[in-house]
């Protein structure tokens, strides 16, 4: 869930805040890992799935640090290709971290629409990474996290349900 703030002036004050719930990553969807090709398009098991979710929300201390948040510092350059330096915090750790975004500026009550690609480490959130059999088997402490964002204007936005 989140926001953002698009002035109608341009982006040098524009914003975002976002966050979710580990606990509430889809993780290994099917028509993902065909789109990523290669080894990553073989199709695993529920019970894969399920444990590779136990070992990430394990590695990232979920039960402890349940949100990620990122929130924007500034905004700097333009359409079509803005930078976003963000403040990240994951793991009870926050770093400032610059994402370049894809995006047109939408009209109307056009939704904005932002693709971008961040890498994170995982040392840099205090996170020491993911490794079974003595290392045999391991995530890399770089996490290359890709964004495909919409965002609709909030008079066109649906209430939440309520819990």
């Amino acid at each position: 869930m989140g926001q953002i703030y698009l002035p109608k002036d341009g982006l040098a004050n524009a914003g975002a805040e976002l966050g979710f719930r580990l606990d509430q990553l889809v993780l290994d969807a099917p028509a993902w890992r065909t789109a990523m090709g290669g080894d990553f398009a073989k199709i695993l098991s529920e019970a894969d799935i399920a444990g590779t979710r136990a070992n990430m929300l394990k590695a990232l201390d979920a039960a402890q640090f349940p949100v990620v948040t990122a929130v924007t510092r500034t905004v700097e350059g333009g359409w079509p290709r803005p930078v976003l330096k963000l403040d990240i915090t994951l793991h009870g750790q926050t770093r400032t971290l610059d994402l370049p975004v894809e995006s047109s500026r939408p009209e109307g009550d056009q939704p904005l629409r932002a693709r971008g690609r961040l890498v994170l480490r995982q040392t840099d959130f205090g996170i020491q990474p993911f490794t079974v059999l003595g290392g045999l088997l391991a995530i890399q402490d770089p996490l290359v996290v890709e964004l495909d964002l919409t965002a609709r204007p909030a008079a066109s936005c649906q209430p939440m349900p309520s819990a």
